[in-house]
């Protein structure tokens, strides 16, 4: 074999190699695509579920605080209600207390389901 064969031999060797780096940088090209495509649609998704849970806080919430305004414009009422009358001071305490009560409850369970996940 002479040195041009040897040589004709190398480069056309080289250019095979090269050819292969040219097609497994092509895939990797791609395959680098994919994965980004993949991601951002896992962030939308992560997104829109994220939108959707807040909406259902947002109603829960609505739904608890309409109710502790409703109990209270109830105790409210009973209060006027009994403008004149005289009642035991245990009626007054049992009434005081279950709006205590109440509005307590209220008040946890809006801040047990407005809490951060895992701190439930």
């Amino acid at each position: 074999m002479s040195v041009v064969d040897t040589a004709s031999q190398l480069g056309s060797t080289l250019s095979e190699i090269a050819g292969r780096m040219s097609d497994g940088s092509r895939a990797a090209g791609r395959a680098i695509e994919d994965r980004r495509s993949d991601t951002a649609a896992t962030l939308h998704g992560a997104a829109g579920a994220l939108r959707t849970a807040a909406d259902q806080v947002r109603e829960r919430m609505d739904e608890l605080v309409d109710s502790v305004v409703d109990k209270l414009e109830t105790a409210a009422s009973y209060i006027e209600g009994r403008n004149g009358r005289r009642s035991s001071s245990g009626t007054q305490l049992l009434v005081a207390g279950g709006i205590a009560f109440l509005v307590g409850f209220a008040m946890w369970r809006l801040t047990r389901t407005s809490a951060p996940i895992g701190r439930q």
